[in-house]
């Protein structure tokens, strides 16, 4: 499997003393500084099943950078087409952590940067599967996704899609242009309403369903459910 996508680490806070406002400071029981990113927390949960898996990103040449590119090893993880890139800063998320659900706030930096043409397409052909994650953040990527994905699905690799928040909320993208390129969409439920523009999520999931082979809507602690051949799973 071969990801490409956003690299960062995360700053995690939790049991936090209430909501942050302006002029004031709260207080956080614990922190945690970790790798993060959707593309990267997926590789490594891939390789962790024992699957063969490389990633395509930017990163700065910077701390972060560093940080995340180690990280990425010690997970036994391809780094090798990783862009290290000194005009530019590696993005961070900061994670508030409450017992309801978490807040974050990013700084894309390298993030939005890596562009279409600068993704090693032999090294993507070289794969049986090709992931994207968070889409929204990787303004860089967009313009010529579609054209990469056509490329690479030419070639009979498979591929899929978990492309996130919309943080502009405007959930375009080009996203329109990828679907018939997918295997799989993965989705949680506010997402599936957003991009099947329904209010009932599974209404705007079966919408979506109909333009992918497999969706997927991830439900959190409920777990997660397919739509295959208009069969819910």
């Amino acid at each position: 499997v071969v990801a490409v996508g956003e690299l960062n680490p995360d700053l995690i806070l939790g049991g936090l003393s209430g909501p942050p406002r302006l002029g004031r400071e709260i207080l956080a029981e614990h922190c945690t500084f970790t790798l993060g990113s959707s593309t990267a927390l997926c590789t490594a949960n891939l390789a962790a099943l024992g699957l063969s898996v490389g990633i395509v990103g930017k990163v700065g040449q910077d701390a972060f950078g560093d940080f995340v590119v180690r990280c990425l090893d010690r997970r036994g993880i391809d780094a090798s087409r990783v862009i290290r890139d000194a005009v530019v800063r590696t993005g961070i998320t900061v994670s508030l952590a409450y017992p309801e659900d978490r807040a974050m706030l990013t700084f894309p930096g390298a993030m939005a940067q890596l562009a279409a043409a600068e993704v090693d397409r032999e090294y993507l052909a070289s794969a049986r599967h090709l992931h994207i994650s968070s889409l929204f953040l990787q303004r860089g990527l967009q313009p010529g996704c579609a054209d990469l994905l056509r490329q690479v699905k030419a070639g009979g690799v498979t591929i899929s899609l978990d492309p996130g928040w919309d943080p502009a909320e405007t959930w375009d993208a080009g996203i329109a242009d990828l679907y018939g390129f997918l295997d799989i969409l993965f989705v949680n439920r506010v997402e599936a309403v957003a991009l099947g523009k329904d209010a009932d999520w599974r209404r705007a999931a079966e919408r979506l369903a109909r333009r992918v082979s497999v969706l997927v809507v991830k439900g959190g602690p409920d777990g997660a459910a397919t739509i295959q051949d208009g069969r819910w799973d």
